[in-house]
């Protein structure tokens, strides 16, 4: 491949970053484009250290989106996180619309006759740039909004990265997420974003709520404070944690088990048309799993589950009307059998006959 070329095709990733930032990309997908600059240099430039004169390093904290930073250093600094996505995209775009303009990189000394390779770089400066105000408008907005929250919202919105989407853009759906991994329960590694999350942040108003350690009904309590706060029956309800064919772990003393009592009075906080997401392991493997028994307490509503191990950063998704469509990447399951195809069950059933909890 011509140096030409070569320069030309290691600018893309410095503005790709801002375009994986949708569930049908896998989160992973950043880690690669983030050292794309920095492979390329160095596979074309002698030394190190030239190719560190022209990769984009800023760009490697891009990988911070991913869970490195904020479990490290802790949920407030998941806007310096944002800070390198921006900070690369734009150092990449002038860089990129400079040389478009000039033809000719002059850190490297290469020239660019061909009008074609000048319209492709000026062109990826340009969409970089306007990704990037657009980012920073819609974070500016979402700050005014952020501060009117309380703060357990508050460091729900920080730690699943959704500041920008406080901004004021019509949401079509209303959604509760109970989440299970938090260092409220002494683990700081649990404060990683959920993809998940962040997708139904994007497209939902939406409450996040840790389960009460002292109710015996932790899923329906925070369903009924979602359908208070958000001013209407809920579209999905996600539940996201560790969990295995017969719970979901919601902190370091309470597990969901499905059991009738915990799950039938969801039933009236949820639209009759509602979607809930157990997002965890295995959720829906073997016969009468968590995802097939919650299913016969909440007649009508449509439940999703997983029938091998649940990796947030392995699994994409798209939107069916005011439901999520989901496909998971990872074809184990608890008993180490390859699950071929989409390992997402979805159920939906009224009351039966078929097996009940035990008391």
């Amino acid at each position: 491949m011509r140096i030409e070329n070569l320069n030309l095709l290691s600018h893309l990733p410095s503005v790709l970053p801002m375009l994986t930032r949708t569930s049908s990309i896998l989160p992973l997908v950043n880690i690669p484009i983030s050292l794309m600059p920095f492979a390329l240099c160095c596979l074309s430039y002698r030394s190190v250290l030239e190719s560190l004169s022209f990769a984009h390093p800023i760009g490697l904290l891009t990988i911070g989106r991913i869970s490195l930073i904020s479990p490290v250093f802790g949920v407030g600094v998941s806007l310096l996180a944002d800070a390198g996505v921006f900070a690369s995209a734009a150092i990449g775009s002038i860089r990129s619309l400079k040389i478009g303009i000039t033809g000719v990189d002059k850190a490297l000394d290469i020239s660019y006759s061909s009008s074609s390779q000048r319209t492709v770089l000026s062109g990826i400066g340009i969409a970089g740039l306007a990704s990037v105000a657009h980012a920073i408008k819609n974070i500016a907005l979402g700050l005014v909004a952020y501060r009117s929250l309380d703060s357990e919202q508050q460091y729900f919105i920080l730690k699943h990265r959704s500041i920008e989407s406080l901004a004021g853009q019509k949401k079509n759906c209303r959604a509760v997420i109970i989440d299970g991994s938090s260092s409220q329960w002494g683990d700081m590694l649990r404060d990683h974003s959920w993809p998940l999350a962040e997708e139904l942040y994007r497209n939902c108003d939406v409450r996040t709520y840790r389960a009460d350690p002292d109710s015996n009904t932790p899923v329906c309590d925070a369903a009924k404070k979602g359908k208070k706060a958000l001013r209407g029956h809920v579209d999905i309800l996600a539940i996201l944690g560790h969990g295995g064919e017969n719970h979901i772990k919601l902190n370091d003393y309470a597990y969901f088990e499905g059991q009738s009592y915990e799950t039938a009075c969801v039933r009236k906080h949820l639209q009759p048309d509602a979607q809930m997401i157990l997002a965890s392991c295995n959720t829906a493997t073997g016969n009468n799993s968590l995802a097939e028994k919650v299913s016969r307490h909440v007649s009508g509503i449509e439940v999703v589950g997983f029938s091998a191990y649940f990796n947030p950063y392995l699994t994409t998704s798209s939107w069916i009307g005011k439901k999520l469509s989901l496909w998971n990447f990872f074809p184990i399951d608890s008993k180490g059998n390859w699950v071929l195809g989409n390992p997402v069950r979805t159920f939906k059933s009224e009351p039966t006959a078929l097996p009940q909890d035990k008391a």
